[in-house]
């Protein structure tokens, strides 16, 4: 022990070394082996817990990856995954590639003008998203239209970007050939529309004139004359509804066609569509005749001019494929149906089953051949189908081929309509003679519904001298070609009282002595003829076409088309007016800054100034004045024109009288203060001597005392002479109440109050009766026999 050399000695036992050895290797060995049991417990714990999901999810994220590859790979739109500064593909599909490989790009790559694209974005979504519309070039030239759309996304902690698109260029072709074809149909509509204008005008004009000059010809006193007039004026009624009908045929198809709702007498309607056709069944040796029920009228509501349309065309297809035989129009009532039947039957060349399909079809006829045969094109039976659908009802066909045709129209029958005519007799005996057996037949069952005892006869020399010597009523029905005059004179001449219906009777019966001439077309001629005959009952009067406006209104018409402008001169002086016509705008303008004028008539369609330029400075120069329109055409882009210049009523071609007298009225204003006018055309026919007729001598005299009195209220007005005026309307008062005339003396009484009260419209008025009254005079004059 230091510096002493003292060794120092510690004595142990090897059981005691062995015990303190086996202490402290026991205690680290154990300490050992728990820290070993531990670790092993926690790389146990590792594998299973961590590590393992930790393999899987990896496995899945590389699956994932390989799917999203394999999906871009094998996608057939463009995908790719770009980076989003550089463009630089990560991920691309092939038909990335394969359009990159057709673009014709200088420098940057698809890819990159992807990127870029969305880099310029300035207005992008909060998710990011950019859809749009690119389009480039590829090497050949040609355009490539691509949809795309870019999303960004973080790509192995870089900022990159999801694009995808797909070829739009055909579908780009596609909506470039349907706006082209959108717009060749636009120009072909409207290329259509200006061709159905223009024959619509050019139709409507020449019909303007044959109705105008028409209607001014019925003014005749004569039956016949009226009567073929009639004819002619409802068979251009017809056509007219019949243009208008086919220009309108696809407001039809588009169910926009406006029908008429008013009541209506179907069967006069049906013996007007008989008189049309008449002429040409006797042209052709056919037979044409109707069925018309057993009554004199049938009201029905609903609209006349498409019924007719449709009747005119089936006997008009009737008589077309008829060569021999007859055509019979049948009128049928089903009560418990509510329903009016219609039957065209003819004995034509008839239809197969197959072609009675095919007949109802635009375009289409029963065969080939029979448009070379017979002309047509086919629309008539599917415009006929139309119109009866559009009417609620419907139109079949039953037919046998080589033996004819029955065409049936069925409607419903409205139980508002009005009551019908069925006259009522007490027994009267009548002797019907009638060549044709299916005629006769009808006749004798109407008559007897009637209340009428009927005798039929066949041929005048049937009726021996026994039923002759009784015969009080004759009806001679129809054709009479097959017996001798003679024998039919033999029963004129012996009978009390004739009534004679044939095809050229008139409508309305007319009496010449005991004989009263009527029409076959329709029952309503011969129940007013056995009415008048049987039981007193005064025969209906015509019409008679003399139309006075209340004033004689100053009317300047503006007119290029000669013959109009010569129809609108007579209608409108017919009506009472002072007439000026003008070829133009510019004349029409030049005879406004001469003389002051009541109302301007214009047509529209006119070379040089029209009739809009026209309307637009008369308004501007004389505002107070009414303006009317008159054309062959107006659609509603042209109503909205003539609104803005200022012409207040647009009229259609062609314009009947009736028609332009209430035009005028409404447009001056006089059809409220006018309601009643103080004399019309008729009312100063009355008899100063009874039933005697005035001597001749005597109407001059009256004639003259009024024409002297007519200058005198004019120079009178000319000077604004009340007084002188009073003194004439006194004088000729006098006059009118000397040859009884009690009417018209009460309204001079009234007129000559008005004066002295200095009434406002005192003026029209008195002008209202003078031109009245020199009318009258007028008609008086020509109505007079011929010395």
């Amino acid at each position: 022990m230091g510096e002493t050399n003292w060794l120092l000695v510690f004595h142990s036992s090897w059981r005691e070394i062995a015990v303190t050895v086996v202490r402290q290797v026991g205690g680290d060995a154990f300490v050992t082996f728990g820290a070993a049991v531990l670790a092993w417990c926690f790389l146990i714990y590792f594998k299973f817990y961590i590590f393992r999901p930790l393999i899987r999810q990896s496995q899945q994220i590389l699956e994932s990856e390989q799917l999203s590859r394999t999906l871009i790979e094998t996608a057939p739109v463009g995908l790719g995954l770009l980076q989003l500064e550089s463009g630089k593909p990560l991920l691309h599909s092939p038909a990335m590639t394969q359009m990159q490989a057709r673009l014709r790009k200088a420098g940057n790559s698809l890819p990159a003008e992807f990127a870029e694209c969305y880099r310029q974005q300035e207005k992008i979504s909060a998710s990011g998203l950019v859809r749009q519309e690119l389009t480039f070039v590829t090497h050949d030239g040609q355009s490539v239209n691509l949809h795309v759309s870019m999303a960004p996304v973080r790509y192995r902690g870089a900022d990159a970007l999801v694009v995808a698109f797909i070829d739009i260029t055909d579908k780009k072709l596609l909506e470039q050939h349907l706006i082209v074809a959108r717009e060749a149909a636009d120009k072909a509509s409207a290329a259509k529309s200006s061709f159905l204008a223009a024959m619509s005008h050019e139709i409507r004009t020449p019909l303007n004139a044959i109705l105008g000059n028409l209607e001014l010809l019925a003014h005749s006193a004569l039956a016949e004359q009226r009567d073929r007039l009639d004819i002619i004026r409802h068979a251009s009624d017809n056509l007219l509804a019949t243009i208008s009908d086919v220009l309108d045929f696809s407001k039809i198809e588009a169910g926009e066609l406006h029908l008429e709702n008013i009541e209506f007498d179907v069967l006069e309607m049906s013996a007007h569509v008989l008189d049309i056709f008449t002429p040409s069944a006797q042209a052709k040796g056919l037979v044409l005749w109707g069925e018309l029920g057993e009554t004199a009228s049938q009201p029905m509501i609903g609209d006349p001019t498409c019924l007719g349309q449709v009747l005119n065309n089936l006997l008009s297809n009737a008589l077309k494929f008829t060569e021999r035989g007859q055509v019979v129009l049948r009128i049928c009532l089903d009560a418990p149906a509510s329903l009016i039947r219609f039957k065209v039957e003819d004995t034509g060349i008839g239809m197969s089953a197959l072609q009675q399909q095919q007949v109802f079809s635009a375009f289409r006829q029963a065969d080939e051949t029979i448009s070379r045969r017979y002309g047509g094109t086919g629309l008539g039976l599917a415009l006929c189908t139309q119109l009866a659908q559009a009417m609620g009802g419907e139109l079949s066909v039953t037919s046998e081929l080589g033996k004819g045709s029955v065409f049936q129209l069925s409607l419903p029958l409205s139980q508002e309509a009005g009551q019908v005519d069925s006259p009522l007799f007490n027994g009267e005996q009548v002797c019907l003679l009638a060549s044709m057996p299916e005629c006769r037949a009808y006749l004798s069952r109407v008559l007897t519904a009637w209340g009428l005892e009927v005798d039929a006869y066949q041929h005048p020399a049937q009726i021996d001298d026994t039923a002759l010597s009784s015969l009080q009523t004759l009806v001679l029905w129809g054709d009479k070609t097959t017996w001798h005059p003679d024998d039919e004179n033999r029963l004129v001449e012996e009978a009390s009282r004739v009534i004679d219906c044939s095809n050229e009777g008139p409508r309305i019966p007319v009496a010449t002595g005991r004989v009263l001439r009527a029409s076959v077309n329709g029952l309503k001629g011969l129940a007013d003829a056995l009415r008048h005959s049987l039981q007193g009952q005064a025969l209906s009067e015509r019409e008679q076409g003399e139309q006075i406006l209340p004033g004689k209104l100053r009317v300047l018409v503006a007119e290029d088309n000669p013959v109009n402008r010569r129809l609108f001169e007579e209608q409108l002086w017919l009506l009472g007016c002072t007439v000026c016509l003008a070829e133009g705008g510019e004349q029409a303008l030049a005879c406004l800054q001469q003389e002051r004028f009541d109302i301007l008539l214009t047509d529209l369609s006119m070379p040089g100034m029209d009739g809009y330029t026209l309307a637009r400075q008369a308004r501007e120069a004389w505002p107070m004045m009414p303006i009317v329109a008159v054309t062959a055409n107006a659609t509603q882009q042209e109503y909205a024109e003539c609104t803005s210049v200022g012409i207040a009523q647009v009229l259609i071609k062609p314009l009947l009288l009736n028609e332009l007298k209430e035009a005028l009225l409404a447009a001056c204003g006089l059809d409220m203060v006018f309601s009643e006018p103080l004399t019309q055309a008729g009312e100063l026919v009355y008899a100063p001597l009874g039933k005697h007729p005035l001597p001749e001598d005597m109407w001059d005299i009256f004639e003259n005392v009024c024409r002297s009195s007519f200058v005198a209220i004019r120079a009178a007005q000319s000077i604004g002479d009340i007084t002188a005026i009073l003194q004439e309307l006194h004088k000729l008062r006098g006059a009118l109440g000397v040859y009884r005339f009690p009417e018209a003396e009460r309204h001079l009484a009234k007129i000559e109050s008005c004066l002295k009260s200095a009434r406002p419209d005192t003026g029209e008025l008195l002008e209202l009766f003078l031109y009245g009254l020199q009318q009258e005079l007028l008609l008086r004059r020509l109505s007079a026999p011929a010395l």
